[in-house]
This record gives structure tokens, sequence and C-alpha cells, in this order.
């Protein structure tokens, strides 16, 4: 074999080691120098061969349809999230402007709810509750209304001002109004049994003859409230403000006075027979003939001024009062 043969031959076998290679680096660094900058490098062809084969080879046609797949796939995932993220804008934009028609319509329905309970509480033109003219509504229609009323603030979180209301006799047995406020209001005659005014603003109102049997009047304030001969029979008073309260002729039998503040208070003829006034404040209070038998008075703060029933001695120990000097 002379040289020229065994030359070709040599670079046949270089030409197809070329082709065949199949190391991308490699083959594209083959190509670049060989294939393209290589004028007279017999392998530049090869070398471009092998680069078009190493792209277009099944595996890089497989790879490369896997990765626009995986493109396609990203692309449509981005907008198919897009499309939701506006749907979800656009459900929020509904639902609040939902919100807000129904605020709006509750709103509405609670004024309107609203004006028509007061309508029926303050259905007259006096402008104090002992005045001569009465409500056009019944004792009854009037007790309910109260009670709805208030329930209707509690539940929109309102205030419960129900001041200068007229509610002579009215029924409102075992009735949930805490914190409400009945300031100069007639409750002349009517029933309490076992209601629940604790914290309750009820002064400067006329009460007279009014059962409060049993009824939760914890913290509550009567103030100057006329409470003649009305009925607090085991009523809870404890830590009551009454100053200036007209309780005379009242039943307060087993009721509950602890730290109540009786400053100024009238108990004449008061029955407090087993009653609590365990540090109860008594300064300026009158109970000449009231009924003491059995109280509980251990604590409860007096003065001078204060009257007793006759034949009371209220610096004996053993009714356990404090006697304060406000002369």
């Amino acid at each position: 074999m002379d040289l020229d043969q065994a030359k070709k031959r040599i670079e046949a076998l270089e030409a197809q080691l070329i082709a065949q290679d199949h190391r991308l680096t490699h083959v594209v660094w083959t190509a670049v120098t060989r294939g393209w900058f290589g004028s007279k490098d017999p392998m530049r062809w090869p070398a471009r061969r092998a680069l078009v084969w190493c792209f277009f080879r099944p595996s890089a046609i497989a790879l490369a349809a896997g990765g626009l797949v995986a493109w396609a796939s990203l692309f449509f995932l981005y907008h198919q999230t897009q499309a939701i993220v506006e749907q979800n804008k656009q459900f929020d934009q509904q639902l609040q402007l939902q919100q807000s028609r129904n605020s709006a319509d509750h709103e509405a329905d609670y004024q309107t709810r609203k004006a028509q309970l007061l309508s029926i509480l303050y259905d007259s033109d006096q402008k104090w509750p002992w005045s001569a003219e009465a409500p056009r509504a019944s004792q009854r229609a009037r007790a309910e209304a109260a009670v709805s009323f208030y329930r209707l603030q509690t539940e929109n979180h309102a205030p419960v001002n129900l001041n200068r209301v007229v509610l002579q006799g009215a029924d409102l047995i075992a009735a949930d109004l805490p914190r409400i406020r009945l300031r100069y209001a007639d409750l002349s005659g009517a029933i309490l049994h076992g209601a629940n005014l604790s914290e309750a603003n009820l002064s400067d109102s006329l009460m007279t003859g009014a059962v409060f049997e049993r009824a939760n009047l914890t913290d509550a304030i009567l103030d100057d409230c006329v409470l003649r001969d009305a009925d607090f029979h085991g009523a809870n008073l404890s830590n009551a403000t009454l100053s200036g309260v007209d309780l005379s002729g009242a039943t307060l039998v087993a009721a509950n006075l602890r730290m109540a503040a009786l400053h100024g208070a009238n108990l004449s003829r008061a029955k407090l027979r087993h009653a609590t006034l365990w540090g109860a404040r008594l300064m300026r209070a009158d109970l000449s003939e009231a009924d003491l038998q059995d109280a509980d008075l251990d604590g409860a703060q007096c003065g001078r001024s204060t009257r007793w029933p006759q034949g009371f001695d209220p610096s004996d120990p053993k009714h356990g009062l404090i006697v304060f000097d406000d002369q």
C-alpha cells in the first residue's frame, strides 16, 4: 500500500469517527474549528454532519419535543393561573358588592323595625311619663315592644335607650334587660319578677308598686327613683346605687343589699326582715318605722343623722354598724 492510499484511508477513518461522535461539546468544538473556520480542512464536512446529527438525532428530537411540551405546559399553567386570579378578583368584587347590598338591606330593615317599635313605645305626645295623657298601645304591646327593642339594639351592637318610656303595669316577668337605660320612665305597677336588670340605669323613674321579686339589680342605678310600696322580695340589689330613692313602705324581705349606696334614701315603713345590708351606706337615710327583724347590718355605714325605728340603738355592738359623725 503506497503512502497516498494510506493517507486517504486514515482520513476516511477520521471522517467516520468525527461523523459518529455524540459528545455535544466536542462536536461543537470540532464543527467550529474544523467545519467553519477550517476552510481547507478535509474534515469540515464530517464535522458539520456530526453537528447536524447531534441536534437532529431521535433522542435529541425527543428531548427538544419534551422541552417544547414542558414550555407549552408552563405557558398554559401561567395563563390558567392568571385567569384564576382574575376570576377570584371578580368574585371578591361581586362578594363585596353583595355584602354592601346585604348591609344596606339590613340597615334599612333595622331602621324600619326600630321605628316601628319606637312608635309603639312612644305613641303619645306626652313630655313626661307621669303626664295625664296615656299611650294608645296596650300594656302587653308596649311590654313586648320594649323587649323586642332591647334585643334588636343588642343584636346590632347599639345602645338601648328607652328614657321617658311609659310601661305602666307592663308584664316583664323574667325579662333579660341588662344595662338598659330607662331614665325618667314610668314603670308604676310593672311586674318584673325574676327580671335581669343588672347594671341598668333606672334613675329618676316612677316605679310605685312595681314588683321586682327575685329580680337581679346588681350594680343597677336607681338614684332618686320613686319606689313606694314596691316589692323587692328576695331581689339582688348588691352594689346598687339608690341615693335619694323613695322606698317608703317597700317590701325588701330577704333582699340582698350588700354594699348598696342608700345615701338619703327613704326607707320608712320598709319591710327589711332577713335582708342583707352588709357594708351598705346609710348616711342620712330614713329607716323610721322600718321592720329590721333579723336583718344583717354587719359592716353597714350610717351617720348620726340616719333615722332608725323607735327603740333601735345603732351604737349597740350586736348590730355591727359603723357609725360616722355626719352632723
